[in-house]
């Protein structure tokens, strides 16, 4: 910032003249305030000595950071708002087609949701009815004589053909699976 205020003779510089705080130098001991002008003098000696193009060119590096990091006041400030963000948000044409994907996503969602819901409504026992009814809710014991067998059922092996996370999801599959793997002769994969 001290090359700024020394070399500058531009708006910007005298914008920063007026700017630094008056206070910070006039409370510091006369010893700091007389350092910070010897640097300040030197530094500017040292600039003189460089070449013109030099001094040019470490100008305008210098006034861009400036403008950019710390702008006038009533200038645009670059650094605010991202303004590939802002011109993303008014393209009439990038917002039609991002709703357009959006919709599309959302009906790719409703497909996959209502085949889900197809391939399983056998298996729900809130929207079809069990084979044998419910032991809870009825007097019929049949149910409990099912699972005392040990033996699947054909509506839980067509449950295992979706998928062999089904399979494995049920306690008798995954004993038909070990069985399966230990006649194969890799039953220590599943352990």
């Amino acid at each position: 910032m001290i090359l700024h205020i020394v070399g500058n003779r531009s708006a910007r510089g005298r914008y920063n003249l007026r700017a630094i705080p008056r206070r910070i130098l006039s409370s510091r001991p006369d010893s700091a305030a007389a350092t910070f002008l010897s640097l300040t003098e030197l530094i500017r000696r040292i600039d003189r000595k460089k070449d013109k193009t030099d001094r040019k060119i470490l100008d305008s590096q210098e006034r861009a950071f400036w403008d950019v990091h710390r702008p006038v006041p009533g200038c645009v400030n670059t650094t605010e708002m991202d303004i590939r963000k802002c011109r993303r948000m008014k393209n009439p044409n990038r917002v039609k087609k991002i709703l357009f994907l959006h919709t599309q996503v959302d009906r790719h969602r409703m497909k996959i949701l209502i085949s889900y819901t197809e391939q399983y409504v056998d298996y729900d026992p809130f929207v079809s009815a069990l084979d044998p009814s419910n032991p809870w809710t009825s007097d019929d014991p049949s149910i409990w004589d099912l699972e005392a067998s040990k033996e699947p059922g054909p509506q839980r092996v067509k449950k295992w053909g979706f998928s062999l996370e089904e399979a494995l999801k049920d306690p008798a599959g995954q004993e038909l699976f070990l069985k399966f793997l230990e006649s194969e002769f890799s039953s220590e994969n599943l352990r």
